[in-house]
């Protein structure tokens, strides 16, 4: 074969590996002897692959980071229980004080989402009136509240969407579940974000 073709050749595979891999430019120009060390190394890290390479290295590290402060963010959430007025805003209903009786944190997921288990007992048990009221919104067909028997509870997800309640921010996906029983002060509740 003709040496200048050859020659040609040779680069021609030298500046199609330099733009796509760089390790293999390295390395064939090291065997062919067409490129001194010292060049082949700042052509490697110079190279069109290395730059996508640390700009994707940036990416993934900048998404780990808007993760983990979402993440944190989220979290923050955490004792809704605690606020009774906040409760009340949501569901529409009173509910006494509540205890802390067991807390389970859900894992978070890559995407954020995590679901807190918690069970409460209540100060005191609703009053009558408290479940005529459920009752009647049950009734009227109300999308969250649901009875089972002396089973009450109540189930709503907000955001991506969905109507969020009044006071809670349209940008979280958050959904809260309760469940309790007619006469005992005990209440489950889950909260997280989807």
């Amino acid at each position: 074969m003709n040496p200048k073709v050859t020659v040609i050749v040779k680069w021609s595979i030298l500046v199609l590996c330099w733009l796509l891999f760089s390790p293999l430019f390295y390395w064939l120009a090291g065997k062919w002897g067409m490129v001194s060390k010292v060049r082949r190394i700042w052509l490697s890290i110079f190279s069109p692959n290395m730059f996508i390479l640390i700009w994707l290295l940036f990416l993934l590290f900048a998404l780990f980071v808007w993760y983990m402060v979402m993440l944190y963010n989220s979290r923050d959430m955490v004792h809704i229980y605690e606020d009774s007025e906040r409760l009340k805003r949501i569901t529409g209903v009173a509910f006494p004080e509540f205890a802390l009786v067991e807390y389970k944190k859900g894992g978070a997921n890559w995407m954020g989402d995590y679901e807190d288990i918690f069970i409460l007992e209540m100060d005191e048990e609703l009053s009558e009136a408290t479940y005529h009221h459920l009752d009647s919104v049950i009734e009227c067909g109300d999308a969250y509240w649901g009875k089972d028997g002396i089973r009450y509870w109540y189930r709503n997800s907000w955001g991506n969407g969905e109507p969020t309640p009044e006071g809670e921010d349209p940008r979280h996906d958050h959904f809260l579940e309760i469940d309790f029983e007619k006469g005992n002060r005990i209440v489950n509740l889950r909260w997280g974000m989807w």
